[in-house]
């Protein structure tokens, strides 16, 4: 009898508990978001799902009021024009997201953006962005932090499967001395230079993605960066700022990036881009850096056989970096470079020197910041179409110590690395066979099972570049 009763309490109980979730989940869950539609809607509602808000400024403005911190965007297109859609530490925890199957474009009018001061444990997912304004506030960030999104001093900060509908000027998304970010998924069809002065400043470059000011805990992934006048992703600091810690820069596509020639301002650059800027006084201070599993198809302009432009450009001491698993064609003057930087390791890569003229590897110690010991390259495949250069690497400013080269597949003969530098880059144990691309025409790098790729430990590589399938 007490068993029985027992057993009704737990049948009961789990009832009670099911009900309760139905409620949150079937009905109530509509109390923990306020809703906006600008058809619809009217800013004298309560916003909820049946009376929405018009304005994403007056959500905003109860959300930061109130213990609800979601706002749902209903299809619309929502006007921010007029300056900074400004968010600072009155919207820590606040998720913005679009209704399921909606379609929000958030327009800047030409003089709107979106920037993030001080925010913690904030959501931005799932809207388009057209005609958004380079930002520049005065926020204590020096001249130079422009873009159509803007994120300074916050954490924990999510910005994902937003696309960027027309061409960003300077940055599409710019992130300065923020840890904790994700910047995932995100689709950006163009960008062009931002005018800086003087000209031909160092500010003038400029990538789509581009992280300052140091960070840590921040990944940027699964992004789809396409026909850029300048690079891909960027990130760079000061000999004061603090470091880059724990950075994953992973299965990003990159098609067509670093077009813009005929400026100084398009050179020395790279499709992904790391910039240590330390003195002899922090350069034995490391970053920590991953770049796994990108691909980068097409990184060159009209002079790029002139305009030092690099697929992926460890500058000045960048140093502890692992750069494995990419993929770079239309690579630039050079594939890699690695200036000034330690203990740097090239592992399971694929370079496509096809392009007329190109070249593996600029090794260079401008600066003589360290003595360049530790770097490796490894199990990489480096393939071209037709012939190798005479000579596949260049060695500027004595960097002292040459990487570890070993054990890497050339097709479609061995070439000769670098034989007039000192000392002279050499591989210790090569491999020459084809590794059977599928089809590198079309881009696709698949290889088969031949067995010099088993040799050099080749590990396949995953395909699943670009944007995650958006939820929304």
């Amino acid at each position: 009898m007490c068993t029985r009763h027992r057993t009704f309490g737990r049948r009961l109980s789990k009832m009670i508990g099911l009900s309760s979730l139905c409620l949150v989940f079937c009905g109530v869950s509509q109390a923990l978001s306020y809703y906006v539609n600008c058809k619809t809607g009217s800013d004298s509602n309560p916003g909820t799902i049946s009376q929405p808000f018009k304005t994403l400024q007056k959500a905003q403005a109860a959300m930061r009021q109130s213990g609800t911190k979601t706002t749902t965007v209903e299809s619309c297109t929502y006007s921010i024009a007029g300056g900074a859609w400004n968010f600072t530490s009155s919207d820590n925890g606040e998720i913005w997201v679009p209704l399921a199957g909606a379609s929000v474009t958030i327009d800047g009018g030409g003089s709107g953006y979106v920037s993030l001061y001080r925010v913690n444990g904030f959501t931005f997912e799932g809207f388009t962005l057209q005609n958004m304004v380079d930002g520049c506030p005065n926020n204590g960030y020096e001249v130079f932090f422009t873009g159509s999104i803007l994120v300074a001093g916050s954490s924990n900060c999510t910005l994902r499967w937003l696309t960027f509908a027309d061409s960003c000027s300077g940055h599409c998304i710019m992130v300065r001395n923020s840890s904790s970010v994700l910047v995932d998924s995100n689709t950006i069809t163009a960008q062009h230079p931002e005018e800086h002065s003087p000209a031909g400043s160092d500010a003038g470059h400029f990538s789509a993605i581009h992280f300052d000011l140091g960070g840590s805990n921040i990944t940027v992934s699964h992004n789809s960066i396409q026909n850029t006048q300048g690079g891909g992703i960027a990130f760079d600091h000061g000999p004061t700022d603090p470091l880059f810690t724990n950075v994953t820069i992973d299965r990003n596509l990159l098609q067509n990036v670093n077009t813009c020639s005929g400026d100084s301002t398009c050179q020395d650059w790279g499709g992904i881009y790391l910039y240590n800027g330390c003195n002899t006084a922090t350069c034995a201070q490391r970053d920590t850096f991953t770049i796994s599993y990108n691909n980068i198809f097409g990184n060159l302009g009209a002079d790029y056989l002139t305009d030092s432009i690099k697929a992926i450009y460890l500058d000045l001491a960048i140093s502890g970096a692992t750069v494995k698993g990419n993929i770079c064609n239309k690579c630039g003057e050079w594939a890699v470079q690695a200036d000034g930087g330690q203990s740097n390791t090239f592992t399971n890569n694929i370079f496509d020197l096809s392009q007329s003229g190109a070249l593996l590897d600029l090794y260079q110690n401008f600066n003589s910041t360290t003595n360049m010991s530790g770097n490796r390259w490894t199990n990489n495949i480096v393939w071209t179409s037709g012939s190798f250069p005479s000579q596949l690497r260049n060695e500027y400013g004595a960097p002292g110590y040459p990487p570890a080269v070993n054990t890497n597949d050339y097709s479609p003969a061995i070439p000769a690395l670098c034989p007039n530098c000192i000392p002279a880059f050499t591989d210790t144990n090569p491999k020459s066979c084809d590794p059977g691309f599928v089809n590198p025409a079309a881009n696709n790098y698949s290889v088969t099972n031949t067995s010099c790729t088993n040799q050099i430990g080749w590990v396949a590589l995953p395909t699943d570049q670009g944007p995650l399938p958006n939820p929304f």
